[in-house]
């Protein structure tokens, strides 16, 4: 019995230990390289300065930006025009509002009229006629600034890149915008004739209907306010047609100027031909 207990301790003895014996493989994994070869490394930065050049605007491309600029500032400042005598009427409505209004609620005691607005909120009407005026002084102010601003910046712009442009580039720029604004223009001049005729008939029926002794009639009074509402709408594009239209005119003005341009150089470079044949 001692024996087998013994040879049964040994077995899981030599079990056990070739159990943890490990076999060591050798390592066939090998690190890729990732690495950039010499070539590789200037394609990429080839492609990197390709992209870069190509942000680059020339002297062509900050020319049109100009016309834009121009085209936008002058807009601004047509429609500026129209829009002064409404706001100085848009201001004057308002002080008389507020005039009214204040007789209306006022007390004669200074005092009590300025607690009685403070305290009870009478006060609100006076801002929304105060915010009205505001904004009917700010709108033509700041059309004609911002139309100011935007020539300013065109015109410089303009002066500064035309001179290192090329001639015929700008040319044709010049000529592709000059078919565009006319269209713009002669688009815009019939929207605000239809829109004067749809005014004029608007007005007629409001004032028969008002002032002719006819009769008062609900439908030709709902006419003559939807003539005029849709006649206002397209008579606002008049200032559009002006800037369109005087755009137009200088940019044919700077058309014949560098087809002069353009004639003189082909008249040297025939010459020079010439004298080279002969």
């Amino acid at each position: 019995m001692t024996k087998r207990v013994i040879y049964l301790c040994l077995m899981v003895i030599a079990v056990s230990a070739f159990a943890n014996e490990k076999e060591v493989i050798p390592s066939t994994n090998v690190t890729p390289d990732f690495s950039l070869s010499t070539e590789q490394v200037e394609a990429v930065q080839t492609g990197r300065r390709g992209r870069k050049s190509k942000r680059v605007k020339t002297p062509e491309q900050y020319v049109a930006k100009s016309f834009n600029n121009i085209f936008i500032g002058t807009t601004l400042f047509a429609y500026s025009i129209p829009t002064i005598p409404a706001g100085i009427l848009g201001v004057y409505g308002c002080v008389i509002g507020i005039d009214n209004y204040i007789k209306t609620v006022s007390t004669g005691n200074y005092i009590a009229d300025a607690l009685l607005f403070l305290v009870t909120g009478l006060f609100l009407p006076v801002l929304g006629y105060a915010l009205l005026a505001f904004f009917a002084a700010a709108v033509p102010i700041g059309l004609f600034v911002c139309g100011l601003v935007f020539w300013g910046m065109g015109n410089k712009r303009y002066n500064k890149y035309s001179p290192l442009s090329q001639t015929d580039k700008i040319f044709s720029t010049i000529s592709k915008r000059t078919v565009i604004l006319d269209r713009i223009g002669i688009s815009t001049g019939i929207t605000a004739g239809v829109g004067t005729l749809l005014i004029g008939g608007g007005v007629a029926a409001l004032v028969v209907n008002n002032h002719a002794n006819l009769g008062y009639s609900d439908a030709l009074q709902t006419s003559g306010v939807i003539l005029s509402v849709f006649g206002g709408i397209g008579l606002a594009a008049l200032p559009l047609m002006i800037s369109s239209l005087g755009m137009s005119a200088w940019l044919k003005h700077e058309e014949c100027r560098y087809s002069v341009d353009i004639g003189a150089v082909n008249k040297d470079e025939m010459q020079f031909c010439m004298r080279v044949k002969f």
